[in-house]
């Protein structure tokens, strides 16, 4: 049982008001080197691509599979930890951990090399977002938890934008290597900066912690925590692949270089994402005071609006209007982020917080990452196969040279049809935040 002064550190958080800030700042910088990490392969990986001659497809494997399959075997075991130990060992550990391997994939000289440096970039990242929302949550009363993360989520447009900036301005000018081993490096030099100033905070509640089988069964038992987990995963199936191919899109369609491109997703695209998490931790803050379905109703009104506006986007003939229609979808695709964290959160309650953000990004990163970038690369290569049959190019001759003009347009193609056709799983997700918004009452904790 909960006692009261263990409800007043769970009401009123915990520290002075500017040290939970720099924590929350420190934590931030930590998840901008995991999403920098993870999306810097995606800006450059034409650059790859040319230079190692592999296809779409195993570009995806290298995006998704290699990436999550490790992750989701270390997340819950790390969570279990988590829950109990001293998680900023654990988290400023793993960024050490993840930007090693970033800056070892710099070195790489083959695609199964990748594969193996990809996948030690997993297993750090799996320590990233469960202690991370669990620190928050014991920093942050109740009443700011969703804002608090919703913060902390803009480490994805903010380290997506050092990502697209550095990160293309590196391959452009010293190559792809390059800004691997750079950004690796620094990487190190936070995650011992974050274990020598962050402080670990007393548990929200001193009851004794399930068995992870005893909770995961219990999360599982709860209609809304099942259907935001879906959800999510099934809209990955887009926006993973979205944030994987779109620079690519960009350089195939428009004839533009990576540095060009990266510049627009990093000054349109993720800002227009930030403000989509951050927006959507705001108006769920204040909505859900009067009634909790407001966590999963703001999610549902920005998928149901961003489909079709994605479909519009991919459509357009001219870079401009790509861009900015691209960004408007983005925007409201993600409101989903922090209201759904902060759900997650709340239906979890105290003693099982990194597990549930664990149990809830292992299956949902499982089908959206596991599965969207493969997908969409097989069929990206199929669409370019097919645009070919009436070309004096072959398939196997585009694959040694897809620089070539006719062979670029055939790529641009492939992707266009590909990142259409995942629209649908934007639709699908939405009756899964539907569904949710159900029973998220009835299921809270906090």
């Amino acid at each position: 049982m909960i006692s009261s002064s263990d409800n007043s550190i769970q009401a009123d958080g915990h520290g002075t008001a500017g040290y939970r800030n720099y924590v929350l700042a420190a934590l931030l910088t930590v998840f901008c080197f995991e999403v920098i990490d993870k999306i810097l392969f995606g800006l450059v990986q034409e650059s790859i691509k040319t230079e190692l001659l592999i296809s779409d497809f195993q570009l995806g494997l290298l995006g998704g599979p290699a990436l999550v399959l490790l992750n989701t075997l270390a997340s819950l075991p790390i969570a279990y930890i988590a829950d109990r130990s001293n998680r900023v060992t654990i988290v400023s550990s793993a960024l050490a951990f993840w930007s090693i391997a970033t800056a070892a994939s710099g070195f790489a000289g083959t695609f199964l090399q990748l594969i193996g440096l990809r996948g030690m970039v997993g297993i750090g990242g799996a320590a990233c977002l469960p202690p991370s929302h669990s620190l928050i949550a014991d920093y942050f009363p109740v009443k700011e938890r969703a804002s608090a993360l919703a913060i902390f989520g803009l480490a994805i447009p903010i380290g997506s934008l050092i990502a697209a900036i550095g990160g293309g301005w590196l391959a452009k000018v010293y190559g792809w290597r390059a800004a691997f081993i750079i950004f690796g490096v620094l990487g190190i030099l936070a995650g011992l900066i974050v274990k020598i100033t962050v402080k670990e905070p007393p548990r929200a509640t001193k009851v004794k912690f399930d068995n992870p089988l005893t909770a995961f069964k219990e999360l599982v038992a709860k209609p809304a925590f099942v259907h935001l987990t879906i959800g999510s995963g099934v809209l990955g199936l887009f926006t993973y692949s979205e944030n994987q191919f779109l620079v690519s899109f960009m350089v195939r369609n428009f004839a533009i270089g990576i540095d060009v491109a990266a510049l627009y997703f990093g000054l349109a695209i993720m800002p227009a994402i930030g403000a989509g998490i951050f927006i959507g931790g705001f108006l769920a803050d204040r909505l859900s005071v009067n009634d909790a379905r407001a966590l999963t109703w703001v999610p549902l009104a920005g998928i149901l609006v961003s489909a079709p506006l994605f479909l519009l986007g991919f459509s357009q003939t001219r870079l401009i209007p790509m861009v900015s229609i691209i960004a408007v979808a983005s925007l409201f695709c993600f409101l989903f982020i922090s209201p759904t964290f902060a759900a997650v959160q709340s239906i979890a309650g105290p003693t099982r917080r990194a597990s549930a953000t664990a149990l809830f990004l292992t299956i949902s990163t499982l089908i959206g990452y596991g599965l969207g970038p493969p997908i969409v690369g097989w069929i990206a290569d199929r669409a370019r196969d097919s645009y070919l049959v009436t070309s004096e190019f072959t398939s196997q001759q585009c694959d040694l040279s897809p620089q070539i003009p006719e062979c670029a347009a055939a790529g641009g193609y492939g992707l266009k049809v590909a990142l259409m056709m995942t629209i649908i799983s934007v639709v699908w997700s939405a009756f899964h935040f539907w569904m949710a918004g159900r029973s998220v009452r009835r299921d809270l904790v906090d």
